[in-house]
């Protein structure tokens, strides 16, 4: 990824659990050539997800403000910074939020010629379910 955006790569030399930096961390979410291909990336890039998270929540809330400042110009959305300020607020008066995961095709799926084969009208049931009716389709307990 360095190569490709033209940088110097800053590599990992220490085995065991390391910070990673922005770049690194993108990079290990893309991973496709170790583990189960696909279905491992994906589990990569919920981990990444779910380590912003919690580094998130566990930042002081005095601080959110400007982490949404640093964060805000990164992100694209049709929310306003006060409609987010908004929704985050909410949030905090109702509790600590939980970071809920899913994955598509969930198990209900067959390998067909290199890819793989599965009901869309399914998958789409299920994500539309998850999203708007808090039903769970993929239990995945993680901390």
């Amino acid at each position: 990824m360095a190569k490709e955006e033209g940088f110097e790569p800053d590599l990992i030399e220490e085995s065991g659990a390391v910070k990673l930096r922005g770049y690194q961390a993108v990079s290990y979410s893309r991973i496709r050539s170790v583990g189960n291909s696909d279905f491992k990336r994906t589990e990569r890039q919920r981990e990444v997800m779910r380590k912003i998270f919690k580094k998130l929540l566990d930042a002081n809330p005095v601080q959110y403000p400007s982490l949404l400042g640093k964060l805000l110009p990164l992100v694209e959305t049709s929310l306003s910074n006060n409609e987010i300020m908004s929704i985050g607020t909410k949030m905090l008066i109702a509790g600590k939020p939980e970071f809920k995961e899913a994955r598509l095709p969930d198990g209900s799926y067959k390998p067909k010629n290199g890819g793989l084969d599965y009901d869309l009208d399914e998958a789409t049931k299920k994500l539309h379910d998850f999203i708007y009716n808090d039903i769970e389709f993929f239990n995945q307990p993680r901390q």
